[in-house]
């Protein structure tokens, strides 16, 4: 049922059934659910104690990455950087370098400046598992661009703005390379 509210962007009626849940069950995926939910209705914060729940519930089990993941990114997107990217770690470790993790990571470090040689192999690393992911090419596209090779920046931005047209960031990253690579008129049209 709160799925189906998810679904539907209730998210306050998941909120509160998934809420009331967690009062009678401990059990990791209802408190997952509940992170998740807190993460779209942007309350990180209140979504790291969630997560914590679910790590603490789940054991030992193969997709325990994917709760370290969701509470690196809370911590983010709180501004709590070094336990972000000790949780972020942690899921990049469990996960045997999933492509969600190393993105997600390498992308947060090209943002911060720190870790570019180690943010960009795992970018291509990601890239090489999903070629076809929107998100990752504008990643490799943008530190593509970081480093300073706008025409090869080009191709990847223009792939996931293909894929993703409404993403507003993708279209900011293409309308940079753009102007760099003096096509000023294109430049404005993607900002």
């Amino acid at each position: 049922k709160a799925n189906n509210f998810i679904k539907l962007n209730d998210y306050d009626s998941a909120e509160l059934l998934l809420k009331s849940l967690s009062l009678d069950y401990e059990n990791a995926q209802i408190y997952l659910d509940l992170g998740d939910v807190l993460r779209m209705k942007n309350r990180p914060e209140e979504a790291i104690k969630y997560y914590k729940a679910a790590i603490k519930a789940s054991g030992k089990n193969d997709s325990v990455w994917v709760l370290y993941y969701a509470l690196g990114v809370s911590y983010e997107q709180a501004g709590e950087w070094k336990k972000a990217e000790e949780a972020l770690l942690k899921a990049a470790e469990l996960s045997q370098n999933h492509y969600l993790v190393l993105n997600y990571l390498g992308y947060t470090w090209l943002k911060q400046g720190q870790n570019i040689n180690e943010a960009f192999t795992m970018i291509v690393s990601a890239y090489n598992q999903a070629p076809d992911d929107p998100n990752i090419n504008d990643s490799l596209g943008w530190a593509l661009y970081n480093l300073g090779y706008y025409g090869m920046a080009e191709g990847y931005l223009e792939k996931a703005t293909e894929a993703a047209p409404a993403n507003a960031v993708i279209s900011d990253h293409l309308g940079d390379v753009y102007w760099f690579t003096n096509r000023k008129n294109e430049a404005r049209f993607q900002w």
